[in-house]
């Protein structure tokens, strides 16, 4: 299927979103070229050193999907967004969920971290993140719990949910495959199994990592999320 957001219209259109948020956002070029590739429905895995705005590839696609399902006339090639969206974002220590956290506030969105201390049952976080919360951060240990497997059963949540992001996504190779250390870290590659399917494909992810080595490092990666050779390569 042709892009219909890869495409100078589609760029335009990011660039256009973004500029109207308070503050105003200009994106690097290679944050719109992700963007699009994410609005697309396409996979992407950014490699990019630490510093250079990985946090944008998640926080301003958002902010794009959101303009989209609030005006639907923006719209490009019919591709939509539900109301209400959602992004997941698995990250491996409470010290980094907390600093997207921030980050993802100071631009205007609505982020809330899951992890150990969360309360369950019907007042808990994780009943509020069904119907609320634009961004969603979690540990790939918290993918275990049955918390979790409620919120993703939820009809609330699998309406508005619509993308999967996963930072320092290296680590599935050097914690995940190669030791027992944070073995978790494989339930990234069961996770898509259990989220809806857009276009009869699994959900799109978005991983980042400043280090994702070519070869098996890089094999066993894509591997682990189902990603194949047609699915969306940025490499920064």
């Amino acid at each position: 299927m042709a892009p219909a957001y890869n495409t100078p219209e589609g760029r335009n259109l990011v660039k256009q979103v973004l500029a109207e948020c308070q503050p105003p956002i200009t994106p690097h070029d290679y944050q719109t070229d992700g963007i699009v590739v994410s609005l697309d429905g396409e996979s992407l895995v950014a490699t990019m050193a630490t510093g250079s705005g990985k946090t944008g590839y998640y926080s301003f696609l958002m902010l794009v999907i959101l303009a989209i399902s609030r005006k639907p006339e923006l719209a490009l090639g019919g591709k939509i967004f539900p109301k209400n969206p959602a992004m997941i974002v698995v990250l491996p220590t409470k010290a980094l969920q907390e600093d997207m956290r921030k980050s993802l506030e100071r631009v205007g969105l609505d982020a809330v971290v899951l992890n150990g201390g969360a309360r369950r049952g019907r007042d808990s976080l994780w009943h509020e993140c069904r119907k609320h919360h634009s961004m969603i951060l979690i540990s790939p240990e918290e993918l275990l719990n049955p918390a979790c497997r409620d919120l993703f059963d939820s009809k609330e949540f699998k309406a508005r949910i619509c993308r999967l992001g996963i930072d320092e996504v290296h680590l599935i190779y050097s914690w995940g495959t190669r030791t027992s250390f944070r073995s978790s870290f494989i339930e990234l590659g069961h996770i898509r199994s259990r989220l809806p399917s857009f276009d009869r494909r699994f959900i799109p992810i978005i991983a980042t990592s400043a280090t994702i080595r070519e070869g098996r490092p890089k094999e066993a990666i894509c591997n682990v999320l189902g990603l194949k050779s047609g699915d969306a390569v940025l490499v920064v």
